[in-house]
């Protein structure tokens, strides 16, 4: 059985990978020029199978992105 701190910290990582998808919600709003189509289209569909949120990482559109995807989400190794 899973106690309260179990539970405490699922609620945690929630709130993180939604606030990792307001930040660059925000982020994206500040110019054209923050995002692409190609980015934008990986990250929604990221989003579209589970992930709560996401960040570029890097600079001059090179890097990686970053996704917060809840374990019940995440692939099980076959």
């Amino acid at each position: 059985m899973r106690g309260l701190s179990y539970l405490l910290a699922i609620i945690a990582w929630t709130k993180f990978g939604q606030l990792l998808d307001r930040s660059w919600q925000e982020k994206r709003k500040l110019s054209e020029n923050v995002s692409t189509s190609d980015t934008d289209n990986i990250y929604n569909r990221a989003l579209s199978v589970g992930a709560l949120g996401g960040k570029l990482l890097g600079a001059g559109r090179g890097g990686m992105m970053l996704l917060y995807v809840p374990e019940s989400k995440q692939a099980k190794p076959p």
